[in-house]
């Protein structure tokens, strides 16, 4: 979990982002009583991404590397996260458990650090969107419950949700597993495939 006064690293693992959406997380993130730091080099671009892949895998290293930083929260998503497994080093990762929040093509290191390590993530806003963007775009109350308390969050109310499938009884329990369901698609088959057995299962997509 993530106290007030902790650190949180701004980290860019896709899609290239815009300075002033960069400084307006920085902001919101800020007034949520963290401090926060990112690399001036998230800002690069190559094509698509926010810089090649090895800069974006040695970025995310960093961050979970540094003592000082407690949560490390994606800029935005986009595409290209997948592409950097093959350059984390799952020794220095795994080493250093951390607050890990975003969304969408966040789901694959989600899965990464679930499937690998264990760890709790956190299927949140991202912090150069929907950060950036207001109030509106997230639920402060409930981010804040969920990275600072230890205790399980319990129900959720959302509006924006669609149940699927009930279960055998109204009112189920379980680990709370799933993500982007394109991303959780391409990992069929992989070591990172997510395992639902006895779990409930979320999935966000767009109509």
């Amino acid at each position: 979990t993530l106290s007030a006064i902790e650190t949180v690293a701004i980290v860019g693992p896709t899609r290239n982002l815009k300075a002033n959406y960069l400084a307006r997380a920085v902001t919101k993130i800020e007034t949520l009583a963290f401090p926060s730091r990112y690399e001036p080099v998230i800002l690069d671009k190559a094509r698509y991404t926010a810089g090649d892949d090895e800069r974006r895998a040695a970025e995310l290293m960093r961050a979970f590397a540094d003592p000082e930083i407690k949560a490390v929260w994606a800029a935005r998503g986009g595409y290209g996260s997948m592409r950097l497994f093959k350059l984390l080093d799952e020794n220095q990762i795994g080493q250093r458990p951390k607050v890990f929040i975003g969304y969408s093509d966040m789901t694959a290191l989600s899965l990464y650090f679930y499937r690998r390590f264990g760890w709790v993530t956190f299927h949140g806003p991202m912090a150069a969107k929907d950060l950036a963007c207001g109030e509106e775009h997230y639920d402060r109350e409930t981010l804040i419950k969920a990275v600072t308390c230890a205790t399980p969050l319990g129900e959720i109310n959302s509006n924006k949700t669609e149940m699927l499938h009930r279960g055998v009884e109204e009112r189920v329990t379980g680990r709370l597993l799933g993500g982007c369901l394109s991303l959780i698609a391409a990992t069929m088959g992989s070591p990172d495939e997510l395992e639902t057995r006895g779990s409930i299962l979320f999935l966000e997509d767009a109509a």
